[in-house]
C-alpha cells in the first residue's frame, strides 16, 4: 500500500496473469540465447533461488530490434508523466489538472515525448479517473523508468534494486534542465547482448519469485517493480510496438 495520508492511498498494482505459460511457446532459439539461459541459471544457484532448466528465453536474440535512443528517453519522460497524471488523479486537488497540463506542455517542448505515448495513455492524461486498477497501474509504471536508466547506461542494476521504489522527485531533477539532445549526448544504450541477459534474467528471477511464493514463503522482490521492468526491457526490443500491447508470461 502507497499513501498520503492526509490525501490518498493507493493499493499495490497486482500484475496480470498471462494467458499462456512459457510452455507454450515455439522459439527458435541461437546460440547465445543458449549460452544467457545457462549464465543466468548459474546466478540464481549461488544466490540460492529455485529455477528451471525447460525454461527456453522468452524472446529469441533473432527477433530483437532496440528501440532508437531518442525514444528510449521520450518513453522515460512519458512514464513519468503518466505516474504524474495517476497522482493527480489521486489527490483531486483544485487545478491539479491545470498544472498537470502545464507540466505537459514543458516537457513536451523539451522532449516530444508524445510521440510514443499510446492512445490510452494520452486519454488517461487529459482524462480524471476513478479507476483504481489504471491509477495503480500508471502510478507504479514509473519502475519502467529505472529500467530503462539502466539500458542507456545511465545508472547500474543490482538485486536490491528490485525491492527499491523509483524515486520521482529524483527523476524528475535530472531530466527538467535537459532536453532530448542534450540527455542523448549523455547515455549510450548498452550491447544487445546485456540488454538480452537482463531480460532473460528478469524473465527467470520472475518464475523464482512465483515459485516461492507458491511454497508459501515471502518473496524475494517486489512484484510491481519487476513486473515493470520486465516491461521495459520487452517493449526495448521490440522497436514498434507499444508498451500497452506488450504481455508478460511466464
Amino acid at each position: 500500500m502507497v499513501q498520503d495520508e492526509k490525501k490518498w492511498q493507493i493499493s499495490d498494482f497486482i500484475p496480470p496473469l498471462s494467458q499462456k505459460m512459457f510452455s507454450e511457446y515455439e522459439i527458435e532459439m541461437t546460440d547465445d540465447d543458449t549460452g544467457r539461459i545457462k549464465r543466468n541459471i548459474e546466478i540464481l544457484k549461488e544466490n540460492g533461488l529455485p529455477y528451471d532448466e525447460k525454461m527456453e528465453v522468452n524472446i529469441s536474440e533473432k527477433d530483437v530490434k532496440i528501440h532508437k535512443k531518442w525514444d528510449i528517453i521520450r518513453r522515460i519522460v512519458a512514464v513519468v508523466i503518466t505516474r504524474l497524471a495517476a497522482e493527480t488523479h489521486l489527490e483531486k486537488k483544485e487545478n491539479g489538472q491545470k498544472e498537470l497540463a502545464t507540466i505537459v506542455d514543458i516537457f513536451e517542448k523539451r522532449y516530444q515525448f508524445k510521440q510514443v505515448l499510446s492512445e490510452r495513455e494520452k486519454d488517461f492524461i487529459e482524462n480524471p479517473s476513478d479507476d483504481k486498477e489504471m491509477n495503480a497501474e500508471f502510478y507504479f509504471r514509473l519502475e519502467a523508468a529505472k529500467m530503462l536508466l539502466w539500458v542507456l547506461s545511465v545508472i547500474d542494476i543490482e538485486f536490491q534494486d528490485f525491492n527499491t521504489f523509483c524515486d520521482i522527485s529524483a527523476l524528475i531533477s535530472g531530466i527538467k534542465n535537459e532536453n532530448l539532445k542534450s540527455f542523448a549526448r549523455k547515455c549510450e544504450i548498452r550491447s544487445k547482448n546485456k540488454i538480452m541477459d537482463m531480460l532473460d534474467y528478469t524473465y527467470r528471477l520472475n518464475w523464482a519469485n512465483v515459485e516461492i511464493k507458491l511454497d508459501g514463503y515471502e518473496r524475494i522482490v517486489n512484484e510491481s517493480i519487476l513486473y515493470f521492468s520486465r516491461l521495459a526491457l520487452e517493449w526495448v526490443v521490440q522497436d514498434g510496438m507499444s508498451m500497452d500491447d506488450i504481455v508478460l508470461h511466464t
